[in-house]
Formats: C-alpha cells, sequence, structure tokens
C-alpha cells in the first residue's frame, strides 16, 4: 500500500516525509437540544457540520535533514497553504482525492529530539468552499 500522504493546494503538491501517525475524520451534525419537562430533552437537528480530517505527526527525514531544510521544504509550504482550498491524495483512505480548506497547523519543536518538528494540522469539508 502507498504511504504517501499529499497535500496539494493550488501552488504545488506538498509530501508529507512520513505518513501521519493519527488520522480522525470526525463526521456530525449540528443538533441543539432543550429541555422538556418529565422526559428526554427534545432535539433539534438543524443538517450537517462540516467534516474535519485531524491529522497528527512528525515531519523528519532519513538521513537527518537541517531545521532549516526541513522548514523550507515542508514547514513554509504548509503554512502558506493555511486557509487555501487544498486536496489531499493518500491512496486507498477513505478522505482521498477530497477537497478541503486547509483550516490550521501546529508546529512543535522539541529540545533534545532528532531534528524533527512534531505537527497536527486540521481540514475542513463542506458541500462547497468559498473562500474570501
Amino acid at each position: 500500500m502507498d504511504l504517501n500522504f499529499v497535500i496539494t493546494p493550488t501552488a504545488g503538491a506538498i509530501t508529507l516525509p512520513r505518513f501521519p501517525s493519527r488520522i480522525v475524520h470526525k463526521l456530525q451534525a449540528d443538533v441543539k437540544q432543550t429541555r422538556f419537562p418529565g422526559a428526554l430533552p427534545l432535539l433539534l437537528a438543524f443538517g450537517r457540520k462540516a467534516n474535519v480530517l485531524q491529522i497528527e505527526g512528525i515531519i523528519s527525514t532519513m538521513p537527518a535533514s537541517s531545521k532549516d531544510t526541513l522548514t523550507t521544504t515542508y514547514l513554509t509550504p504548509l503554512d502558506a497553504a493555511v486557509y487555501k482550498t487544498v486536496t489531499i491524495t493518500a491512496t486507498g483512505r477513505l478522505y482521498s482525492g477530497r477537497t478541503y480548506v486547509f483550516a490550521g497547523i501546529s508546529f512543535e519543536e522539541r529540545p533534545g529530539v532528532m531534528t524533527a518538528f512534531f505537527y497536527t494540522a486540521e481540514f475542513w469539508e463542506g458541500s462547497q468552499i468559498i473562500s474570501l
């Protein structure tokens, strides 16, 4: 099985050096509740919320690259893709080929650990995407 995870904004593909270690695909409804005397609450369902894809992993390479190289090759392009429309490609996965808004990414640098950045990224999918 292909273990590439590719994020493709309009400016060019970003192939992560390692497949994410954790992937969560959330599918939720927009539901509100109100108390109902003597019974379970009354539920009001307003439709679906945006599908959310969350990924976590590590950006590092073998052989080890410098932090400057990792920043130039991965962090800077990922930062530039935030809030833009992207397509995710990961062969054989439920979310592969889908279009999302790249909602955000956070990087963590851990002193004393090999040259690497830990990340958490979130992508939102809706019926239509309008970028302003």
